[in-house]
């Protein structure tokens, strides 16, 4: 059955019932964002926010099933019944009370034309606490359909708590809601379980974003077109040029229907006029070969009568001058009539013609094949023209029988397409749709295919990415697919390869499932798009290996929560399984002299059609070797190799062997050709001189070489071979044999059989090499001998405090035997941030030696030769050269997850901090170095706990350069000075403030250096930055280099002193004019307050300053930085808290706050609930200005407090998360 209009003009008048429900006006979202923030109380009865309408029902307490009837009419303002109140800028509320509780919902109206990825923001409250539970449910409607629930689903349940609140967003709308002229959604309030007293539930702050078509998704899903002389289709995604520029075509599709339309002008007037004949012709069972199929070739027969580029199994036309349809189906021989249902709408007044064809009719094909064309009906000139596709001939006027090119449309009815693009031109593939489900929730997103214009890489606007999964109660299925480049990957839900011929081989998808619901989660083949009858269909679960058959059932496997699984998807044809053959079967070698030898070959050949790989080829049994090699070789199909086989025996004896040949033939895996022969003795001679080999001394650890001269002196011309050189010794031997065997000597030549002496201990070793041959009076024995010997080093140090270590392993490890020169010692190493006694010396690792006297250590034991590999701790590391000649820092490694980095590469990946530390006894003093020298220990910070440090071994000697400078111009970007903190004769030269462009006002591990231990010499004094949180192995730093002045202009470092001994400390920073640029020095200001300094200190004009320190008191100084010409900060200090920024921020912000007064200072971060979620401050603060980074990764969305106390001072602001 089919419909036919014939004029634009027709007017079709339908009676429809008045409904009390109505929905709101739309908003256009091309105009910007949606947004409700306020509803007031005093709003007239019947009047509704913009864009918005209240809604309510005739069921007391409706549950979710039950839908609206009518509209809300009722005050704003009412204290009693079921109402919606307005609560002004904290926007609605919904409560049931009494008995008549039918309340509601708010819709909103949307136009999303032209728009996608849409999505919601809301805030929900429980204002007031009932005994019954409510719910208060996002959901969405297309047109006038059903309405749905946004996944998830998105509900706010009324809380127990008064004034409980959830901040929702940003919610991404089904991609269905994209792209449509009326969209709605609607927050619905409704009963969930209980008696008694009803909730009151708050709704706020909603916000509808979205972004235009053409950015993140551009293709059609499954769009209806109305068949009403209006041209709806899509310029940008539908839209088709023809083989005339003044004629275009569109084409789309849903899921009943394919709508076809033309606009234009043939070449004699409108397409519209009279004596136009429009043809369709369709092919429902495409091929590869698009010639192929149950259709035919042949046109039906009209004035032009052409051969089709494919085999069509369905002709339409239509005919302008007296608005008919025809419609036939070829039977196997003839075009016949057919019965399919169209629809048709021809509009005269614009020339615009289309039509719609019930896809049921034409079987329901998961694809067709299309040719469209438009004939000027009369005789001599008359045209044929608009020819889709655009190449498919050139308009002409030659009438009769002609042949159409090679092109046409192909297309395949899946959602998420572009109807459109170049894509759909002589293409042909085919699609399957995974189905994904658990209790509630269901993912048929996922889809794998082929098809002749894809390719296997990243397709743009065909490979679509995966939508988001929300944050809870999701199962998402997606391709993974990170070699794709694409800014919106690398996680996809369709994934089309280029279609290839898989009758003999297989295609592989790989393909993830992610849920955070516990239970079954059952996997299946939701369709099978055009997939050829023959082509298997294989789910591999890649956690136990299990693979499902989709095309005979599904797969089921148990979740766990949040759990991601990871599977293959593979379809086509295997090919069969490698076959391997090996001729002959059997080796016979007959009789071989056992001074000669016989080979014999084996063909291995496949006979199946997956390579056959060959991973072994071996032979076992004596008197036979395998000539050449037998490594690792693949055969395709019908590929050959050739390998032998040598018989050489030794004595007149029968031998049987074996030549085994492994391989992936999984029914012949391990084949075995026996081996048969036979030998004929000839015996050689042998001498071996000398009888006795020394080795003199060697030191312990290290390796001598010797050898012994073998000779044949046989007389039957038989090569003599040694088959063994047992070293005979009881216990475990130092001398070993290092030749390799058998060794064949020819008659009259001789060699040299190697030996090695590598003595374990000190003192004399004695052994005896038995050299076994083929000889008569084998075996023939060597006596070795040999002398352990251990070698000393000797180092001086001088009385007081030494970082020092030993560049030996010595023979006895015990501090008490290393150091018994010494009347009285103190040995501490490093272990957990702290030092400990130390009751043993080794090497590689630095340790403090306290001594009243100067003192010589004099170590025996055995040098290292070789590199060596220690771990790292995460902090501070007491490390040392474990070589006699030192280690330079360019021989030093960093190895992370295996990897060796150079210090320098490793300090670029964040693992270490560069600087290497030496003390100085005289100076009391750090300085760093470039090298590691024999005998000293150094300091080294790791920025982690999983490292080693390897010292490569050098054969020279290290020169020793104490100090590494790193020199580079200042620059009012880049620019550092130094403090210099003394007293009592100990210096502390490491306290570092400035600026660089590429730092932070935060932690870097590149430039904020972590402060050395301080040296445990009584008099010793240590100057430092003070950071929490900045590193998890250190709150001390010598260095804190923030961003350029150009980033934040003021600045304020805020440093401790600590001295062991009391008396005077001298501040001191000679450097400061030359370290910072002229441009820094005339417009900023640089102070110096603290312990003791009544006026601030002037750090451009007073280069240093003194104050009396007591015994290991911690004092605190400030270095302020601010603006000339702005007052100075005691002058206009306040006690205030600035707005956070950014704001919104995610996932960090900065807090400005100053006080006036010195103080405790606490400043705290709050939830809106009132729950402590950072404590940021809590520290006595001298007057000044002060930022503080706030880190928020770990929090989620929505807003918080925070707030500023120092004594009856107080002060607090809001700030808002959002990710």
């Amino acid at each position: 059955m089919f419909k036919i209009r014939a004029t634009l003009s027709t007017i079709v008048l339908l009676a429809l019932p008045l409904l009390a429900q109505t929905n709101p006006a739309l908003f256009n979202l091309s105009t910007g964002a949606y947004s409700f923030t306020e509803w007031a109380a005093a709003n007239a009865a019947g009047t509704y926010p913009a864009n918005m309408k209240f809604h309510r029902t005739s069921t007391q307490d409706p549950e979710l099933g039950v839908e609206m009837s009518s509209d809300y009419t009722l005050a704003y303002n009412l204290a009693t019944g079921p109402r919606i109140n307005g609560l002004g800028a904290e926007g609605i509320s919904f409560v049931n009370t009494g008995t008549s509780g039918n309340l509601g919902a708010a819709t909103v109206g949307l136009n999303a034309t032209g728009r996608e990825n849409i999505k919601v923001y809301f805030t929900a409250q429980t204002k007031v606490v009932g005994a019954r539970t409510y719910g208060l449910r996002l959901q969405y409607r297309i047109g006038n359909g059903t309405w749905l629930d946004v996944p998830g689903p998105v509900e706010y349940i009324s809380s127990g708590t008064q004034g409980h609140s959830l901040a929702f967003g940003p919610l991404t709308l089904p991609t269905e809601c994209n792209n449509q002229a009326e969209l709605y959604l609607r927050w619905k309030y409704y009963s969930i379980s209980g008696s008694g007293t009803r909730p009151e539930i708050r709704l706020d702050d909603i916000s509808v974003v979205s972004s235009p078509v053409g950015g993140a998704q551009t293709y059609t899903t499954f769009r209806t077109e109305a068949i009403d002389g209006n041209n709806g289709f899509s310029e940008l995604n539908e839209k088709f040029n023809t083989t005339r520029q003044q004629i275009s075509a569109y084409i789309t599709w849903d899921a009943d229907y394919l709508y076809f339309a033309y606009s234009g002008n043939t070449p004699g007037g409108s397409l519209t006029d009279n004596d136009r004949a429009i043809h369709l012709y369709i092919d429902t069972d495409p091929k590869p070969n698009p010639t192929d199929g149950t259709g035919t070739t042949s046109a039906d027969a009209w004035r032009w009568a052409p051969t089709l580029p494919f085999s069509a199994n369905y002709h339409y036309t239509f005919k302008t001058s007296d608005i008919t349809e025809y419609r036939k189906q070829f039977d196997g021989s003839a075009w016949v009539p057919a019965g399919f249902t169209t629809a048709n709408f021809k509009n005269p007044g614009t020339g615009y013609w289309e039509m719609s064809i019930k896809r049921a009719d034409l079987g329901n094909p998961k694809q067709i094949n299309l040719v469209a064309y438009v004939e000027e009906d009369w005789d001599n000139t008359a045209s044929i023209t608009g020819g889709v596709p655009s190449n498919l001939f050139t308009d002409n006027t030659t009438q009769g029988a002609i042949a159409f090119n090679p092109h046409f449309l192909n297309v395949s009815f899946i959602d998420k397409m572009i109807p459109g693009s170049a894509f759909t031109v002589d293409n042909h593939g085919w699609s399957l749709r995974l189905k994904a489900t658990t209790t509630g929730y269901a993912d048929t997103t996922a889809m794998a295919g082929m098809f002749r214009n894809a390719t296997d890489d990243y397709d743009a606007g065909l490979d679509h990415p995966k939508a988001v999964a929300p944050p809870n109660n999701y199962l998402s299925v997606y391709f993974p697919r990170d070699d794709w480049e694409s800014m919106l990957g690398p996680k996809f839900e369709r994934d089309f390869k280029s279609l290839i011929d898989l009758s003999n081989t297989t295609k592989t998808w790989t393909l993830t499932v992610r849920s955070d619901q516990t239970g079954d989660i059952t996997l299946s083949a939701a369709s099978f798009e055009d997939i050829p009858a023959n082509y298997e269909i294989k789910l591999k679960d890649n956690t136990n290996n299990t693979v499902t058959d989709l095309r005979a059932g599904s797969y089921t496997y148990t979740n766990g929560n949040a759990v991601t699984r990871n599977f293959e998807l593979t379809i086509g044809v295997p090919p069969t399984n490698p076959l391997i053959s090996i001729v002959p079967d059997t080796l016979q070698f007959g009789n071989v002299k056992t001074n000669a030898t016989s080979t014999l070959a084996v063909t291995i050949s496949n006979l199946g059609e997956l390579p056959l790989t060959v991973n072994s080829m071996g032979v076992s049994g004596a008197g036979f070797s395998f000539v050449g090699s037998g490594a690792q070789v693949t055969l395709n199909q019908n590929d050959t190799i050739v390998r032998h086989v040598k018989f050489a025996p030794s004595s007149v004896a029968a031998f049987t062997g074996s030549l085994v040949v492994t391989s992936n033939d999984p029914l012949h895996g391990t084949v075995t050709v026996p081996l048969f022969g036979a030998g004929v003795l000839a015996a050689p001679g042998i001498t071996v001189r000398p009888s006795t080999l020394d080795f003199g001394s060697t030191l312990v650890g290290t390796t001598a070489n010797g050898s012994v001269w073998v000779k044949n002196t046989g007389g039957d011309a038989v090569d003599l071979v040694v088959s063994s050189v047992p070293v005979l010794r009881s216990g475990q031997s130092p001398f070993t044999f290092t030749g390799a065997l058998p060794v064949t000597v020819p008659y009259g030549d001789s060699v040299s059989l190697p030996f090695a002496f590598t003595p374990s201990a000190e003192g004399a070793a004695t052994g005896t090499a038995s050299i076994v041959s083929n000889a008569p009076s084998s075996p023939t024995d060597v006596q070795l001998t040999g002398t352990g010997t251990y070698s000393s080093v000797s180092h001086n140090f001088s009385a007081g405090w030494n970082l020092m270590s030993i560049p030996i392993n010595p023979t006895s490890s015990l501090a008490s035997d290393i150091l018994a020169g010494f009347p009285l010692y103190y040995l501490y190493g490093y272990s957990g941030g702290n030092y400990v006694t130390s009751t043993v010396l080794v090497p590689a690792r630095g340790y403090w030696l306290g001594t009243e006297v100067a003192g010589s250590v004099s170590v025996s034991g055995l040098p290292i030769t070789s590199d060596q590999t220690f771990s790292l701790a995460g902090g501070w590391n007491m490390i040392a050269s474990p070589f006699v000649n030192g280690t330079a820092k360019a021989d030093v490694r960093i190895q992370k997850n295996g990897t060796f980095y150079t210090i320098e590469e490793a300090v670029n990946q964040g693992y270490v901090q560069r600087p290497i530390y030496i003390y100085s006894n005289g100076s009391g003093a750090y300085d760093t170095t470039t090298t590691l020298s024999a005998w000293n220990g150094n300091w080294f910070f790791a920025n982690d706990n999983d490292l080693n440090i390897k010292y490569l071994y050098q054969t020279e000697q290290t020169t020793p350069v104490k100090q590494e400078i790193i020199a580079a111009e200042a620059t009012n970007d880049d620019w550092a000075v130094t403090v210099k903190t003394s007293a009592n004769g100990a210096v502390d030269k490491y306290l570092v403030f400035g600026t660089n462009q590429s730092a932070t006002s935060g932690y870097d591990g590149v430039f904020d250096l972590a402060k050395a231990p301080m040296a445990p010499a009584s008099n010793a004094v240590e100057s430092y930055f003070r950071h929490e949180g900045w590193s998890n192995f250190t709150v001390k730093y010598g260095a804190d280099i923030r961003e350029p002045y150009s980033v934040n202009g003021s600045k304020s470092w805020e440093f401790k002193v600590v001295s062991n001994k009391a008396g005077v400390v001298t501040l001191s920073w000679e450097d400061i004019l030359a370290a910072i640029p002229q441009d820094i020095r005339n417009n900023y200001k640089f102070h110096l307050t603290g312990e003791g300094i009544n006026a601030p200190v002037n750090m451009l004009q007073v280069t240093s300053y003194q104050f009396t320190a007591a015994e290991g008191v911690v004092y605190t100084f400030y270095i302020n930085s601010n603006p000339v010409g702005v007052e100075d900060a005691l002058m206009n200090l306040d006690f205030s808290l600035g707005q956070n920024y950014p704001n919104p921020f995610n996932p960090s912000t900065m807090i400005l706050y100053s006080i006036k007064e010195a103080g405790q200072v606490s400043l705290v971060v709050y939830d809106i609930l009132g729950n402590v979620v950072a404590n940021l401050v809590d520290d006595y603060k001298q007057p000044g200005k002060y930022e503080v980074r706030f880190d928020a990764a770990n929090l989620p969305s929505g807003i918080y407090f925070y707030k500023l106390v120092q004594g009856k001072n107080s002060d607090i602001k809001k700030l808002m998360l959002l990710k």
